[in-house]
């Protein structure tokens, strides 16, 4: 499979459509990288709407809520939760949100699913954090790059893991050009920055699949913030 990236912006707020109270932006459709048939979407939904009703799907999804707030809902709870949050469905889990804040909800749907049939684990679960607004603040003005991590080896269906972080860097201050053997989502929340020579104003959704050298370089005053979602493939078994 060849190395694959890609950039895509997002709108600063959510779309108004006068006849739709779900509104669904394709960013990338069934693109074929390192973890198979990837697809990523931009979503708005109205407050006391659901988009459909509780369901479940072959692929693995994350939801990253940036705007308003959401209940998750499966046949055995309910989970409320607020910006800056993030969700992991692994295949086959039944489930639904609603948007349950003033204003609408606005969250990335990140979906993917391997060629093959996915291998369940047993012991395979989904896991929920939630970010407290005042803590994504809470950075030492003293450092100029820091990172937290949030999940480490988060179990994934094809037998890698799913390791995630949340970065700061102060302005103009970045990292030199670099590789990784994992692939690489990351969440531009606020700032401006240089990529392979193409510029990636927040928001926006950034991917680079393993093997990619990049780097990155602020291009404004503003503090950069983003999220990082790095996809381990399995171990090679022989």
């Amino acid at each position: 499979m060849k190395s694959t990236f890609w950039i895509r912006s997002l709108p600063q707020n959510p779309p108004i459509h006068p006849l739709a109270n779900w509104v669904v932006m394709p960013l990338i459709k069934d693109y074929k990288g390192p973890m198979g048939k990837i697809s990523a979407y931009y979503s708005a939904l109205w407050p006391g709407h659901r988009p459909h009703g509780i369901h479940q799907h072959p692929e693995e999804e994350m939801i990253i809520l940036l705007n308003g707030e959401l209940e998750i809902i499966s046949p055995d709870h309910r989970i409320r939760i607020g910006p800056g949050s993030c969700f992991h469905h692994p295949p086959g889990d039944l489930h639904t949100i609603e948007s349950v804040g003033n204003e609408p909800a606005s969250f990335l749907i990140f979906k993917w699913i391997e060629e093959l049939k996915p291998k369940l684990q047993k012991d395979f679960t989904a896991q929920f954090h939630l970010f407290d607004p005042i803590e994504l603040q809470a950075w030492d003005s003293q450092k100029p790059h820091q990172q937290k991590q949030i999940w480490k080896n988060q179990p994934l269906a094809n037998g890698g893991s799913l390791t995630f972080y949340r970065a700061y860097h102060h302005p103009y201050t970045g990292f030199p050009i670099h590789f990784h053997d994992y692939d690489v989502m990351a969440i531009l929340l606020t700032g401006q920055m240089d990529i392979l020579g193409f510029v990636a104003t927040a928001p926006s959704i950034i991917y680079y699949s393993a093997g990619i050298l990049h780097g990155l370089a602020p291009t404004s005053p503003e503090a950069i913030n983003y999220l990082e979602f790095q996809f381990h493939q399995p171990p090679i078994t022989r």
